[in-house]
């Protein structure tokens, strides 16, 4: 049985947590986070606007305020199980951070490219260009899941973003989507994003430009 928080699961932590990082959600980012069919992801959110956490307006979804501070209780909770091993959870997050550079690094050249002293948006043409860029992100990933994994380990809730960003490595991989980079809504670019988002706010950490 799924251990529950503050009475939530952790599913539906997942999904508070996700909306409250980026504040006004799309239907078509949120359901990639809830497991099942289409069916079931529609009744899931059905379920929370039902329990008063999330309000919808449109394809979009908030949280109420309710919601936000049951977000921010069960960070606290995460955060007072961890107190004593704080310090090996920082040497992983430090090593998310380097990794967070070059992802960073990576989707810039995806999306723009160096023509001699300048810069121009990589309009795609080049499939030797794009290929070196892949592999990059290929590389990096590897790096990225192994921390994931580790950081998972003490705050399980990670393992759903080491589930997307596979997902998305996959279908750029074996399906040719390239849009799976930076476009699409559960692309490695935005996956990315929100799990570094994540673990920001969780450790209350300073975000470093």
């Amino acid at each position: 049985m799924e251990e529950k928080i503050l009475g939530i699961s952790e599913e539906e932590f997942i999904i508070l947590n996700l909306i409250y990082l980026i504040e006004f959600a799309p239907a078509e980012l949120l359901v990639n986070f809830i497991k099942g069919d289409d069916l079931r992801k529609q009744e899931f959110l059905k379920v929370l606007e039902n329990k008063g956490y999330i309000t919808r307006s449109g394809e979009y979804f908030t949280l109420t305020d309710n919601a936000r501070k049951l977000v921010e209780e069960y960070r606290n909770a995460i955060r007072k199980k961890l107190e004593s091993v704080k310090n090996d959870v920082m040497v992983i997050i430090r090593k998310l951070e380097e990794i967070n550079n070059e992802i960073k690094e990576v989707i810039t050249q995806w999306q723009v490219k160096k023509i001699g002293d300048v810069i121009v948006i990589n309009d795609h043409k080049d499939p030797i260009y794009d290929e070196m860029v892949i592999r990059k992100l290929y590389n990096v990933h590897a790096k990225a899941e192994k921390y994931l994994n580790e950081l998972s380990k003490y705050a399980s809730h990670y393992r759903c973003y080491i589930e997307l960003l596979n997902r998305a490595i996959n279908k750029i991989k074996y399906g040719g989507s390239y849009e799976y980079i930076s476009t699409h809504p559960a692309s490695y670019h935005n996956i990315w994003y929100i799990a570094h988002e994540d673990w920001l706010r969780l450790f209350n950490l300073p975000r470093i430009e």
